[in-house]
């Protein structure tokens, strides 16, 4: 999901000062589904750059699962743990509005961002992985928030580094008009794979066999899912793009040929449900 990133703090914060911009926090270490009262809106000064430094002014910020993954208590260390009244960040895309270093005003720069209208590029606020400057005159930059972002790079990952489709074989790639899931999809049709996908919304399943050409499309909240792919699949699947978790999964482990494979980035299971997991997963491993 992608948003706009005025829409997320301006509803509650104009009554903030001019030369404030406001950003978003957590509030409290969320369980279960997120609520809008676990986060609140901060105000912070807006300065004229130092040397070296650029203001930029977020146009698109990517809201994807592993933010989820942050507010958790424990586990997935492989990002920073957000802690009340931590700053949220998010993959984007913004302009530089003012510089006084490298980058050039006007110009796009993507990586990742602190959510909130305006924020500071400099030596001092730079993430490990440095942000991309990409020129002003650039069609279609959101692009990079997408194909060539870090929803294209996990389904890459998962397509072309693990799963690798191959022609003949039929692939399930659950929630499949998703970021990742629309991508995994067209890398695993290019390999000459036949595709099965599941998404929650009529109008989703329509647009996965009207535009994207997958062989059926399936409903992840039919409560008889396994069923309903059993009679899909017939012949059952050689790659599974585990996207959703619980019946979902149990269902693909059902239809799962021998020597099968599962690339797992679901993280429904683990975060909202404790006891919606794969129930038969641990036969499998």
């Amino acid at each position: 999901m992608w948003l706009r990133c005025w829409t997320c703090c301006a509803a509650r914060c104009d009554h903030l000062p001019g030369h404030d911009r406001p950003r978003l926090a957590s509030g409290a270490d969320a369980t279960g589904l997120p609520e809008p009262e676990d986060f609140v809106c901060h105000s912070i000064p807006l300065e004229p750059p130092a040397p070296g430094e650029a203001w930029l002014e977020p146009h698109w910020l990517s809201v994807d699962p592993y933010m989820r993954t942050r507010m958790q208590p424990a586990g997935y260390d492989y990002l920073t743990h957000w802690r009340p009244g931590d700053a949220l960040s998010a993959w984007g895309l913004a302009r530089v509005i003012a510089s006084r270093g490298p980058w050039r005003e006007g110009d796009w720069v993507v990586g990742h961002m602190p959510v909130a209208e305006r924020c500071r590029l400099g030596p001092g606020e730079s993430p490990r992985l440095p942000p991309l400057a990409l020129p002003a005159e650039m069609p279609t930059p959101e692009r990079w928030l997408h194909a060539r972002g870090m929803t294209g790079f996990t389904a890459w990952l998962a397509m072309r580094l693990y799963g690798r489709p191959r022609a003949g074989e039929t692939v399930l790639v659950s929630a499949g008009a998703g970021a990742v899931g629309s991508l995994a999809i067209q890398w695993a049709q290019r390999a000459g794979a036949r595709v099965v996908a599941t998404a929650g919304d009529p109008a989703r399943r329509d647009w996965l066999t009207e535009r994207l050409g997958v062989a059926a499309a399936l409903d992840h909240h039919d409560s008889d899912i396994a069923s309903r792919l059993a009679e899909a699949v017939p012949e059952g699947i050689d790659l599974s793009i585990e996207n959703v978790g619980g019946s979902v999964f149990e269902a693909a482990i059902d239809v799962l040929v021998p020597g099968g494979r599962v690339c797992c980035a679901d993280w429904s299971a683990s975060t909202i449900r404790p006891s919606h997991g794969a129930r038969r997963a641990t036969c499998h491993v």
